[in-house]
């Protein structure tokens, strides 16, 4: 009876953690507008990949080929908000989840939304790390509901689906991957790369870090800008990044990497 008595305590305390609302995600949703938010912030970036991925690429120094930008917590939460719609993000995830919004801290990154289904809010938190090559690479670090921690095996499932998935992805986009002498990438890569990231991190592995960024009006939304990310500092609400364009060797091995999903085989390290 005692056993039973407490069973069903810890139950009740992990039902009540588990509907707890994170005190920052709450606050994260009252974030004011910033008319300016994306001037500073995606503008930069546009420019920059517009700039870098114009012109003959064998005369760009290595300056020219990184760039270094700050991000803060609010902002990105702002740009969320005002993309959910146009970017498609409530369109192609808001029958599972919505809400979305990002936390910065302690050296790590933590993304959450209310989960549909059970309406409760969901995070999953990721730590960069830097390899061997001064490059960062990204690890699942833990998976809560509400306040409640839950053990990473839940997603075994999940990551076997996505596995899946991504092989079938992989295989359809075969003839439309590509990554050109300026780092410019097809959307088809950028999409296979960005699911076979999430089927990586459930696996348990430590992915490299890309990130594809859309140039200014002018150029197909079809042509992202490719970079591989150098280093990623986090402190308390705020993000530096280190972003780099792809040389000969790493787009054919970014390239190959991908492909290598296409028969279901295992992402090359």
């Amino acid at each position: 009876m005692v056993l039973i008595i407490g069973l069903g305590v810890t139950g009740l305390m992990i039902y009540q953690r588990a509907a707890r609302i994170p005190e920052w995600y709450v606050k994260a949703q009252t974030i004011r507008d910033d008319p300016d938010v994306e001037k500073r912030t995606a503008i930069k970036l546009q420019s920059w990949a517009n700039k870098v991925s114009s012109g003959n690429p064998a005369t760009k120094s290595a300056e020219d080929r990184q760039l270094t930008v700050v991000l803060t917590a609010d902002d990105i939460n702002r740009l969320i908000v005002k993309w959910s719609q146009s970017a498609g993000l409530d369109e192609k995830l808001g029958q599972y989840i919505r809400d979305i919004r990002v936390r910065l801290t302690d050296g790590a990154i933590t993304i959450a939304g209310k989960y549909v289904e059970y309406e409760k809010v969901v995070s999953v938190t990721f730590r960069p790390q830097t390899d061997p090559s001064g490059y960062i690479r990204i690890k699942l670090d833990s998976m809560r509901v509400g306040e409640q921690t839950l053990p990473l095996v839940v997603l075994n499932d999940q990551q076997v689906r996505l596995t899946g998935n991504v092989a079938r992805q992989a295989r359809s986009a075969l003839p439309r991957l590509g990554i050109d002498e300026h780092s410019v990438a097809t959307r088809a890569t950028s999409d296979l790369y960005y699911t076979s990231l999430a089927a990586d991190l459930f696996a348990g592995r430590t992915p490299q870090a890309y990130a594809f960024i859309g140039r200014l009006s002018g150029f197909s939304s079809e042509d992202p800008l490719v970079t591989r990310v150098r280093s990623m500092q986090i402190r308390e609400g705020e993000m530096t990044l280190k972003l780099e364009t792809l040389d000969d060797a790493e787009r054919e091995s970014f390239l190959n990497k991908l492909r290598s999903v296409a028969n279901n085989s295992p992402l090359l390290p």
